[in-house]
């Protein structure tokens, strides 16, 4: 079981200290707003995200996913994990 934590709105990131008081009860995933801006912040204080829009050209959910902002984001996650 995990919770899912998001900010106001679709695509907005949550706080992160909202990701690490949930995170003190449960297992926590982010549910939205995680870019290449922000993963370096917000990947520390949870235990996974889901990730769409911003893999996407432009952020634009109709085009192509980009292999460039997967591996960007991919990579900054590897970082945060290996410490």
């Amino acid at each position: 079981d995990v919770l899912v934590v998001s900010g106001a709105r679709t695509g907005e990131p949550p706080s992160v200290d909202d990701l690490r008081t949930v995170r003190d009860i449960a297992t926590v995933v982010i549910g939205s707003g995680v870019t290449a801006d922000n993963a370096e912040e917000l990947l520390p204080a949870a235990d996974g995200a889901i990730i769409a829009t911003a893999f996407r050209v432009d952020g634009d959910v109709w085009k192509r996913v980009d292999p460039e902002r997967v591996e960007r984001i991919v990579s900054i996650a590897g970082r945060v994990r290996s410490g």
